[in-house]
């Protein structure tokens, strides 16, 4: 476990890569004779944006236009290339 955070709305979690998201709720009450009650909890995540991985690279030159590039690549996240 990280050390405990005071719940606030929207709240950036620290988190090494790669690893699970627990979570521990502690509740209490002014009276202790109320029960508090969580309704919901979300979590959001941001993948990573990775450079796509270039795997051939062509030039062919064509007479009196110059040169012609093309290859092709791989995505390495989840956008197309």
């Amino acid at each position: 476990w990280t050390k405990e955070q005071p719940a606030t709305e929207f709240m950036p979690i620290e988190s090494p890569t790669a690893r699970y998201l627990q979570y521990r709720l502690t509740f209490t009450s002014a009276s202790g004779k109320d029960t508090p009650v969580v309704d919901d909890v979300d979590v959001a995540y941001q993948v990573p944006n990775l450079a796509p991985q270039v795997k051939t690279v062509t030039k062919r030159m064509v007479r009196d236009s110059g040169v012609i590039v093309s290859g092709s690549a791989e995505d390495r996240g989840t956008e197309r290339v």
